[in-house]
């Protein structure tokens, strides 16, 4: 139901409320069904919703021209049950949301936020600021696409099933490049299980095989409560709980800072490293093996892996060297071989964050 008069025709503020009295029109999709007939990208509808309880399901896929304004988090609620597309807000496209809490009420693959733009290639930034997202499945399912941005911030996900609450991929077609998702000052809740993730993030273009789809990430100041970990998938076997510098399809931005979970932090699930010791100073000789010392922070929170030791000049003596041990200001080299103890040596290592 929904009063008609002149005042709401053409408006560029419509509103949304219990009390059909009251407001322009009492449920969201009839608001939207209405400015459908005169937005555009360039002459946008702002639908500003009461708070209360709406049981329903609002498509934007390729919005045409809505933003929708809630009046908060915790008062103003889309619920919907799963049915396709598995999700009470479905969106790609120019937009922006704020206010408001969109809640899958059941389904095992629903979501709180359906986003996906791969086989659309609608370019856009959606914008979802101090909003909530929940879901028995993934709290956001995110399909990334060419030329476009999902941005979220002062954002709330929460995954009351098994599923991450933020899973992500890169589009799984051919050509798909400025691919970009960005998340800002959130809280991710996961299930409190040592076997479930916060984050799950799919390299669909090595999954399917296709060239050129590209996606940076970025992630700053979010907390991950209950479960922190991150799984990256680059097939069905292939999975690291970081995402590694090899993968060219999805990186991580250089600002990617002050997430409690590491491996969302720039450089933090994956290091390359450099050292020099001088054998006639630093090693410590026990029986048949000399140790030596390599200053690195947090080594004990990763796997390290010796890709060089040399001794400048002279040769390799990688095939003697292995990790003694590690601790949280550095790891330990154990060296075997007999020859050239009044040398230096030059190291070189990676590490990758431990799951």
């Amino acid at each position: 139901m929904s009063n008609t008069n002149s005042t709401v025709s053409q408006s560029s503020i419509l509103t949304v409320g219990k009390n059909a009295s009251l407001y322009d029109f009492n449920t969201i999709n009839a608001a939207v069904t209405h400015a459908r007939q005169y937005c555009s990208k360039t002459n946008r509808v702002v639908i500003k919703i009461a708070s209360g309880t709406y049981n329903e399901q609002v498509d934007l896929c390729n919005n045409p021209g809505i933003d929708l304004i809630g009046e908060g988090m915790d008062t103003t609620i889309l619920s919907y049950p799963s049915t396709y597309p598995n999700a009470p807000i479905y969106t790609t496209g120019q937009g922006y949301f704020s206010g408001l809490t969109f809640s899958a009420a059941s389904g095992s693959n629903s979501y709180g936020l359906h986003y996906e733009n791969g086989s659309t290639r609608i370019s856009g930034t959606t914008v979802f600021r101090n909003c909530k997202f929940s879901s028995p499945h993934n709290a956001i399912g995110c399909g990334l696409g060419a030329n476009s941005t999902l941005s979220l911030s002062s954002c709330v996900l929460q995954g009351t099933g098994g599923g991450a609450p933020l899973y992500l991929h890169n589009a799984a077609y051919a050509n798909s490049p400025n691919q970009v998702f960005e998340m800002f000052d959130c809280v991710l809740y996961g299930k409190n299980s040592s076997s479930n993730e916060s984050v799950l993030i799919d390299d669909a273009a090595k999954f399917y095989g296709v060239a050129n789809s590209t996606a940076q990430l970025r992630f700053s100041n979010n907390r991950m409560i209950s479960s922190t970990k991150v799984i990256f998938r680059e097939s069905d076997t292939t999975r690291y709980p970081y995402i590694p510098v090899s993968n060219k399809n999805i990186t991580l931005n250089p600002s990617n800072t002050g997430n409690t979970t590491r491996a969302l932090n720039y450089n933090e699930g994956w290091k390359n490293g450099q050292a020099y010791v001088i054998k006639s100073e630093q090693p410590v000789y026990n029986a048949s093996y000399y140790l030596y010392s390599v200053p690195m922070e947090n080594a004990d929170k990763y796997n390290i892996t010796l890709t060089a030791v040399n001794i400048p000049g002279l040769a390799s003596i990688l095939s003697d060297c292995s990790i003694h041990s590690t601790s949280a200001n550095g790891f330990v080299i154990k060296d075997t071989n007999p020859n050239g103890t009044n040398f230096g040596m030059e190291i070189a290592y990676t590490a990758s964050l431990k799951g």
